[in-house]
C-alpha cells in the first residue's frame, strides 16, 4: 500500500512541474524580434519606443477552415527601458482591397509597461468580416494581411506599423472521414 500511494505522490509531482513548464502553441514558430529602436533618434524624438520590443510570427502557419473555427495569434510586446511606458494598438486585417478592424484583445487598446513587463495582444481570424470568408466558401487559398498598428499615448507621432501574412486554406467537409459519434 505505501508503494502505491509513494508511486501516486510521485506522479502528481510530475504532473504538477509538467504543467508549470510555459507551453507553445506550435513548435514550428518562426518568430520575429523586432525593436522599435528602428525609428531613428533619440528618447526626445521617438517618445518611449526605441526600448519596446515586439516578438510576433511574421508568416504563421495556415489555418485550415472549417476544420479549426479560428486562428489565433499573438504579439509579445516587453518594455525594455528604464521608464513606463503607454502604447495605443489595433489590428486591422485586409483583404480585397479593404481594410478592417479586428478587435484585439486585451480591450481598451492601451497597455502599461513598467520597466521589465511584458503584455501580449492577441488577435483573431475566422470565417466572418474578420477575413471577408463566409462559411459557404468555395475550396482554395486565401491570403490574408494583418497591419498592426502602435504608437505612443502620450505623443501619437510616434509609432510603428508592422505586417502579418496569414495564409487560410477553405477544404470541404466531405473531404473528411468522421470518426466520432456524439450522442447525447
Amino acid at each position: 500500500m505505501y508503494k502505491r500511494v509513494k508511486c501516486f505522490s510521485l506522479a502528481i509531482v510530475i504532473i504538477l512541474l509538467l504543467l508549470s513548464i510555459p507551453q507553445t502553441v506550435n513548435s514550428n514558430f518562426n518568430l520575429k524580434v523586432e525593436s522599435l529602436c528602428d525609428i531613428s533618434g533619440s528618447q526626445s524624438e521617438t517618445g518611449g519606443l526605441e526600448d519596446v520590443e515586439l516578438i510576433y510570427n511574421p508568416s504563421p502557419p495556415p489555418a485550415i477552415f472549417p476544420i479549426e473555427r479560428w486562428g489565433k495569434y499573438r504579439i509579445s510586446i516587453i518594455n525594455h527601458g528604464s521608464k513606463p511606458v503607454a502604447l495605443r494598438y489595433d489590428v486591422f486585417s485586409i483583404y480585397d482591397g479593404n481594410e478592417v478592424g479586428i478587435s484585439p484583445f486585451p480591450q481598451p487598446g492601451v497597455i502599461y509597461l513598467q520597466p521589465g513587463e511584458n503584455q501580449t495582444i492577441w488577435y483573431f481570424l475566422d470565417v466572418s468580416y474578420r477575413t471577408g470568408i463566409s462559411p459557404e466558401e468555395e475550396e482554395g487559398e486565401h491570403h490574408i494581411k494583418v497591419k498592426v498598428v502602435l504608437e505612443d499615448v502620450e505623443n501619437p507621432s510616434y509609432r510603428k506599423e508592422f505586417y502579418i501574412d496569414h495564409t487560410i486554406k477553405v477544404e470541404p467537409l466531405d473531404k473528411y472521414e468522421l470518426n466520432a459519434l456524439i450522442e447525447g
